[in-house]
């Protein structure tokens, strides 16, 4: 019984190895993007599984190709890994370059190259012994004429901020070709942007010709949807500062409906539900806070339609009723004042609505009583990214890193002396990065960090100040009945500068009141602002008010909550 027990484990071994062996032995490189496009005349640049081929030393052995006439044809693998673009202009945050890399890098991408002759269209494709599921593109031959926006072309400084912004979408090889429409469709001539290595251009060039196809596939079917499709996909809003694109970001769900639209097998219905499903995922409308307290009675909120048809604007302040502020057309960003509430609280709900969707702000119109130890300023917001203002997620340096920023508005014991005009109140603001150098007598400043301050309505400024970290304070905007102020009180430390601004009394509100608002400007690295995250090229730094009649009331709760300024927080 046991010999034969023993007998049954190895023949069973036996077939299990067996098994396994074959397994492993019909394991074949596959195409990841299947069924693949064959355009006649390109390269062939796609993402490859290499299941069951050795990578020996790098770089892996490419898989042979054939067609089904027999001709066969010369493959390379190359492996690339995404890099985030150096660029400060992150409006574009999510996409990507792409750099060689070895296979073992992490997030590292293989890809199949090689170059599909003109006399193959047609043909079947074979990979390794096994047919490659594939299908062949037929690039438009003749030129048709590009369709224009109603949009004007920017004024040169505005396309110069243009082309700093799609910068990331250049250096995107499937998505090149949508900054290059986007640009003709302003009526602008794109400029070049090719890639050094050839891998990378060739995968760009066939991206591009993969997505004329699917458009023209798609206007087959219906041509308003395809209006539709371009009018989305290379969407720009501009405002009094910037020409902004506002466009689907997510890499995967464009070039994945792309796809679809021109695949073989799709009906024309198929090809319009693909398509109006990709558009009905998209936001429709974006509405944000762009500001608190700095207009003459309240803040603003910013909305824009993202439709192609006008819709009604409308909003209701915290416990009123709505009012209608008319239509808004496709493209339009409207700005709409959110006047405060003086007998409600500090923050207040308000509502808006474009169309029939409705989102909830909370806006601070009201005054900030300033009870010791004082109003926190901070967090300091990065400008908006496209992804980030779409589900309102904002970014800021977090506490104690390098480039964090805070601050408080506070009376300082300093400033009881009879300065000129002080009023007693300050402005602390500490910045974690590293001192930088005095500049030697008589030699230019050169380029250095540097915090704007902003006291008054964002229309009509009181005052805006540069203090710099070399503690040099200069007065960019002086309000005619303001006046100069005293210089910023300059700290430094091993990891960080600081300052005190002592706020003149002519830089506060007729009701004793103050408008402020700050931004971090680095010489290198990206701005920061403080109460709200800008848009990309906005000069106008939101406002908060705050109250300081509200000390003396507290002052006794001071000892039991003082803190250092730069650390403390409401």
């Amino acid at each position: 019984m046991a010999m034969r027990r023993q007998t049954a484990l190895a023949l069973t071994l036996a077939i299990t190895t067996f098994l396994v062996a074959c397994a492993a032995s019909t394991e074949r490189p596959r195409l990841i993007e299947s069924p693949t496009a064959l355009i006649a005349g390109q390269v062939l640049v796609t993402p490859i599984d290499l299941a069951g081929v050795s990578a020996g030393d790098d770089p892996f052995d490419a898989p042979p190709l054939r067609f089904s006439d027999g001709r066969t044809i010369d493959t390379s693998i190359e492996t690339f890994v995404p890099t985030r673009s150096n660029s400060s202009n992150e409006w574009l945050a999510n996409n990507s370059g792409w750099t060689r890399s070895s296979p073992r890098v992490e997030q590292a991408r293989t890809f199949l190259v090689a170059s599909i002759p003109s006399a193959s269209l047609g043909l079947d494709l074979w990979m390794d012994g096994a047919r490659v599921p594939s299908y062949w593109v037929v690039p438009e031959l003749t030129e048709q004429p590009v369709t224009r926006s109603d949009s004007r072309s920017p004024p040169d400084a505005q396309l110069a901020d243009l082309l700093r912004l799609l910068e990331p979408e250049f250096g995107e090889p499937r998505l090149r070709w949508r900054a290059q429409l986007a640009l003709e469709r302003l009526g602008l001539e794109a400029p070049r942007h090719a890639f050094a290595d050839p891998a990378l251009e060739a995968w760009a060039v066939r991206w591009s010709a993969l997505a004329e196809a699917a458009e023209r596939r798609l206007r087959q079917a219906d041509a308003a949807i395809a209006d539709r499709w371009i009018e989305t996909l290379t969407r720009c809003v501009s405002t009094s500062d910037a020409v902004l694109p506002m466009w689907p970001t997510n890499t995967a769900d464009i070039t994945d409906t792309i796809r679809a639209l021109h695949s073989p097998e799709a009906s024309d219905a198929s090809v319009v539900r693909t398509a109006e499903a990709f558009l009905d995922r998209q936001p429709q409308w974006l509405a944000w806070v762009a500001d608190d307290a700095g207009g003459i009675a309240g803040g603003t909120i910013s909305v824009v339609n993202l439709s192609t048809r006008e819709a009604l604007l409308s909003s209701r302040a915290p416990g009123g009723r709505w009012t209608a502020h008319g239509m808004v057309a496709p493209n339009e960003l409207v700005k709409l004042p959110a006047a405060a509430d003086t007998s409600g609280p500090t923050t207040g709900v308000w509502q808006v609505r474009l169309g029939g969707r409705t989102r909830s702000l909370p806006v601070a119109t009201g005054a900030i009583p300033l009870e010791p130890p004082g109003v926190s300023i901070g967090p300091f917001w990065h400008d908006w990214t496209l992804p980030g203002i779409r589900v309102g997620t904002g970014r800021s340096p977090a506490p104690g890193s390098r480039g964090w920023v805070g601050g408080l508005v506070h009376r300082d014991p300093r400033l009881e002396l009879p300065l000129s005009n002080a009023s007693g109140w300050a402005i602390y603001v500490e910045v974690r990065t590293q001192p930088c150098e005095l500049p030697e007598p008589g030699r230019a400043l050169t380029a250095t960090d540097s915090i704007r301050v902003a006291f008054g309505p964002n229309e009509e400024a009181r005052a805006e100040l540069t203090i710099r970290c070399t503690g040099v304070t200069s007065t960019e905007v002086l309000g005619p009945m303001a006046g100069e102020g005293e210089p910023a009180i300059l700290t430094t430390a091993r990891d960080r500068w600081a300052f005190t601004l002592p706020i003149d009394q002519s830089w506060m509100e007729p009701d004793g009141t103050i408008l402020v608002g700050l931004q971090s400007v680095p010489a290198e690295g990206i701005r920061a602002s403080w109460p709200r995250p800008l848009l990309p090229g906005q000069p106008d730094l939101g406002r908060v008010r705050i109250d300081p009649s509200a000390w003396g009331l507290s002052a006794r709760r001071t000892t039991a909550t003082a803190q250092s300024p730069a650390a403390t927080r409401r």
